[in-house]
């Protein structure tokens, strides 16, 4: 009897690299929470009066 299956694959053993873009953006990403002081409440605020502003989504 033959397997129907896809073969389960471990993915641990691959080694995740560091992309650069993913760096800048979680960098830039810390730095604006700062100013709101991590407050996750203040910061969404401040995305949607600038959605409001710019009258286009912001994607952050």
């Amino acid at each position: 009897m033959s397997h129907f299956y896809a073969q389960h694959m471990n993915y641990w053993r691959f080694k995740i690299q560091k992309d650069p873009i993913i760096a800048v953006v979680r960098k830039n990403r810390e730095k604006l929470l700062a100013k709101f002081n991590f407050d996750l409440k203040k910061f969404s605020e401040y995305i949607i009066e600038a959605q409001k502003k710019k009258r286009e989504k912001l994607l952050i």
